[in-house]
């Protein structure tokens, strides 16, 4: 797994409520969609686990990333971060796909706005669903809340989801069932030891008795390739 130095360069209160962190890091060291970081304060001796960062958006140039809430509250501009990754598996477009639904099922939408971004810049068509406060849209990205994803999902090429197992169990059993299997998600879970030591607490419910490791195996997967009849 690479390692690299990294620092905060700005905290910023987004308008949902949540803080954003704009995390300067070499190129390679920035995560895809999907993918996360692990990142290290190395003077913050009470904190042995790494954090994971997922990317809410980019800085110009390749030149790092903002990272998506949660990350701890006490990092400021200017703390220093040792970086591992990026990690884990991400999001995977399909070739073709022109009308993108995008589902945040937790407290935000931050890890989905850069594959909303990707999708637009390449010509897409976008729509995110939410009953979770919206942060700063691009005006050609429209949203509506969850009621009316099952609307959408005659319309979209391609679905990706966001959030705990626990609130896509939550959805309504005909909205469940009408999920297109190839959907995408973005699984929502501790990950302490990030793969390192396989200790799996992240690990989800997969086919024929199985259970996968979202830390490596993901976070995001085929919805094809969960047992929804097993989440809890």
């Amino acid at each position: 797994m690479p390692a690299a130095q990294a620092h905060i360069v700005e905290i910023r209160l987004e308008d949902d409520g949540f803080p954003r962190a704009m995390v300067a890091c070499p190129a390679e060291a920035v995560p895809a969609p999907g993918r996360y970081l692990l990142a290290h304060n190395p003077s913050d001796i009470d904190s042995a686990l790494a954090v994971p960062l997922f990317a809410a958006g980019y800085a110009q140039h390749g030149r790092g990333f903002t990272a998506a809430p949660p990350f701890p509250a006490h990092w400021q501009p200017g703390t220093e971060l040792h970086v591992r990754g990026p990690s884990g598996r991400g999001f995977s477009l399909p070739a073709g796909a022109r009308r993108l639904a995008l589902v945040a099922l937790g407290a935000h939408a931050a890890r989905l706005m850069p594959l909303a971004l990707h999708a637009l810049d390449s010509g897409g068509e976008v729509a995110l669903f939410t009953d979770a406060p919206l942060p700063r849209l691009p005006a050609s990205l429209e949203a509506g809340p969850l009621a009316a994803l099952p609307d959408a999902l005659r319309w979209a090429d391609h679905l990706a989801l966001d959030g705990p197992l626990a609130a896509l169990e939550a959805l309504p059993a005909e909205t469940r069932a009408a999920l297109p299997r190839h959907a995408e998600v973005l699984i929502e879970t501790s990950m302490p030891c990030g793969g390192l030591a396989e200790c799996g607490i992240c690990a989800v419910p997969a086919g024929r008795g199985k259970w996968r490791l979202a830390c490596a195996d993901g976070p995001v997967f085929a919805l094809n390739e969960l047992n929804l009849d097993r989440m809890t």
